[in-house]
């Protein structure tokens, strides 16, 4: 998805290119190079919504979830439970006291890993599953207030920018921008990442 995302930057297909970051960026939370390009690539649209400021507490939870990607979460969930089980088995099946004592010792430490790891590892398998972000395909948009053809226009929107999906009736789907606007446009003018 990365080389696919230059490719379509380089072609100035930049809907297609933050589309592909994205889904690359979903793969790799934390890397560098996929999130530069794709902050480069939405210096290349027209929308420049502000987005609503979150809670410091969703931050720092984005930043703990970001830091590995998750296979490497699983593997750690699992060597800590393999760890905590061994630990256990030694603690209480073994009867030398100084190796007994250091299972003993590696237990709770192995508990924090496994819980810790493990919220952690929940928050992104489902973020991770969460297909309710999309990206607006079409050149240029016009969103209505409800899903009627004939409905007032609430907004306009231009190719490249990314809006949260949240309902769909028919043909049509309520749209959600960062800025808390809410509209509803046709689901064949956004490609869900």
């Amino acid at each position: 998805f990365f080389n696919l995302g230059n490719a379509y930057y380089r072609q100035g297909m930049m809907a297609r290119a933050i589309l592909a970051y994205e889904r690359a960026l979903r793969l790799a939370p934390g890397d560098p190079d996929i999130g530069h390009n794709l902050r480069l690539a939405n210096l290349r649209i027209v929308d420049r919504i502000e987005p609503v400021p979150e809670l410091f507490l969703v931050g720092w939870i984005r930043a703990i979830t970001n830091l590995l990607p998750l296979s490497m979460n699983v593997r750690i969930v699992l060597l800590a439970w393999i760890v905590l089980f061994s630990s256990l088995a030694l603690a209480y099946g073994v009867r030398r006291p100084f190796a007994a004592r250091i299972a003993r010792w590696c237990v709770p430490g192995s508990l924090i890993v496994v819980v810790l790891a493990g919220a952690v590892l929940g928050v992104q398998a489902v973020r991770f599953n969460d297909r309710s972000e999309a990206i607006v395909m079409s050149r240029v948009l016009t969103a209505k207030n409800s899903p009627d053809p004939q409905s007032v226009d609430a907004f306009v929107l231009h190719e490249g920018l990314k809006v949260k999906v949240s309902d769909q009736v028919a043909e049509w789907v309520m749209i959600t921008l960062a800025d808390g606007k809410v509209g509803w446009i046709h689901s064949g003018d956004c490609e869900r990442i």
